[in-house]
């Protein structure tokens, strides 16, 4: 895993065991403020290793499951399909954001 194998955990003083999701708004106040460039050499990180991961799948991967925190492990390509929901969800929450802020006469 990048996060804690390239020690990005440390470097955006992070915990490494968690996630984020559930958090309460006193958590998310507490967050840190981030460097840009960390943030960056982070994406970097991640993106060129799940290029790398994705190059190496074969379509008979994709039925294999992986351990799920949710009841049934998933299998590859259900998790491949809820990335992009994921993704596209996150894409029009931005959206949306940017909307509020520009007001609607920008």
């Amino acid at each position: 895993m990048v996060w804690t194998a390239g020690d990005f955990c440390t470097k955006l003083r992070l915990p490494a065991e968690r996630g984020g999701a559930g958090d309460t708004a006193e958590r998310v106040a507490e967050f840190p403020r981030l460097d840009m460039a960390d943030i960056l050499e982070y994406f970097a990180a991640v993106r060129a290793q799940s290029l790398k991961n994705l190059s190496e799948i074969t379509s008979s991967d994709l039925s294999q499951t992986r351990d799920g925190a949710r009841g049934e492990p998933p299998t590859i390509a259900w998790v491949l399909a809820h990335v992009l929901i994921e993704e596209a969800q996150h894409l029009g929450q931005v959206a949306y954001l940017r909307g509020m802020l520009r007001g609607l006469n920008n």
